[in-house]
């Protein structure tokens, strides 16, 4: 979405806040569309090589729970 969302014309506001990720991207697209991909790719960079992470969510929330060890999340 980030890479076509927004015009000069008809710029968008973009909060990509969501319960479920752990950090948060936002700006003015399409003028801070390269500071968002580059904080996007940073954060991917990190979990590269890493085992992967599920997390089980089911009903609504708060019932969010990482499968390894029933950690809860919210």
């Amino acid at each position: 979405m980030i890479e076509r969302a927004g015009t000069e014309e008809y710029p968008i506001s973009y909060d990509g806040f969501h319960d479920f990720i752990e950090f948060r991207v936002r700006g003015i697209l399409p003028r801070d569309r390269e500071k968002m991909k580059e904080k996007l790719q940073a954060e991917i960079r990190k979990y590269e090589g890493q085992r992967p992470v599920y997390s089980l969510v089911y009903g609504e929330c708060p019932n969010i729970i990482r499968c390894e060890g029933d950690e809860r999340i919210y």
